[in-house]
């Protein structure tokens, strides 16, 4: 199951908040839908069925400016890759197939270009301001490392990710340059999305990203346990404990789910989009 990036400022945001019940929908699906690149073949037919209303392509009306049409039957989500990857400088195979479906449309050119130059308007598209310590293209020149640092302080990586110049070497050393450069971004990415930083150690939680991705180690390293928060309150230990339970209930029914044969997946998916699209319908009228 795939995950992409989120604004959760979007309900702030006097455009989205003016758009009708079925174009919020729409927007939703679209985002979800479209490939790698933000590139979703039409098919109003689909889009129908899953919102529940009727869905023609008089909707793009509502999204000029943010949805551009390629050819008969391509769709573009004009800032996707900007606001899902940050840069597209990395040679992971993620990087290489999002060009080269770009490329395809004559659209990489103006990409890279509005990732050089983001706009005041383009959340989570930022590749840092300070200056870096060296040539070349790893993430710390790109993102803004400042100065000459002990192997035990946190250094800057992008806008929002901090770790140790050791912290940064295993990384590179475990996964490679350019994978580890793809998971600060993703983390860095993540962090400006949500507008707030809520892990106690970034480079834990790089690693465990990485072991969501399923990268091929390089190098094996014995890591030390990671830093754990003690709870000061009972009512704290009760809370976080109830987060676990609810955790381990929430994984143990996602793992029965991906057991069942792809026709009952797939029959699931859409008797929960339609009874979400149900209770949108309900919450706007």
């Amino acid at each position: 199951m795939s995950k992409r990036f989120t604004a959760n400022d979007k309900w702030e945001d006097v455009w989205f908040r003016k758009l009708n019940l079925k174009a919020k929908l729409f927007w939703f699906f679209i985002l979800d839908k479209c490939d790698i690149a933000g590139i979703w073949k039409k098919d109003f037919e689909l889009a129908s069925f899953y919102i529940g209303e009727k869905i023609t392509g008089e909707i793009l009306k509502d999204f000029e400016g943010r949805i551009q049409v390629l050819d008969n039957d391509k769709l573009w989500i004009v800032k996707f890759v900007e606001f899902q990857y940050s840069n597209l400088d990395g040679k992971s195979n993620l990087f290489n197939s999002v060009r080269k479906e770009l490329e395809k449309y004559n659209l990489l050119g103006r990409v890279k270009e509005g990732l050089n130059n983001p706009s005041s308007t383009g959340t989570g598209t930022g590749t840092g301001t300070d200056k870096g310590t060296g040539k070349g293209t790893s993430v710390v020149s790109r993102g803004g490392v400042g100065g000459k640092c002990e192997n035990n302080a946190k250094i800057k990586y992008l806008n929002f990710v901090f770790l140790t110049k050791d912290e940064y070497n295993k990384l590179v050393r475990k996964y490679g340059e350019d994978n580890a450069g793809d998971l600060i971004h993703q983390l860095n990415n993540h962090i400006g999305s949500e507008g707030r930083d809520k892990y106690a150690s970034h480079y834990y939680t790089l690693l465990k990203w990485a072991r969501h991705n399923e990268l091929e180690i390089l190098e094996d390293i014995t890591e030390p346990a990671p830093p754990q928060t003690q709870p000061s309150s009972p009512l704290l230990k009760q809370i976080i404990e109830m987060k676990r339970k609810s955790a381990e209930a929430d994984q143990k029914i996602q793992d029965e789910f991906y057991k069942l044969p792809l026709a009952e997946q797939e029959r699931r998916k859409k008797e929960n989009a339609e009874k979400l699209a149900e209770i949108l319908r309900g919450a706007f009228k």
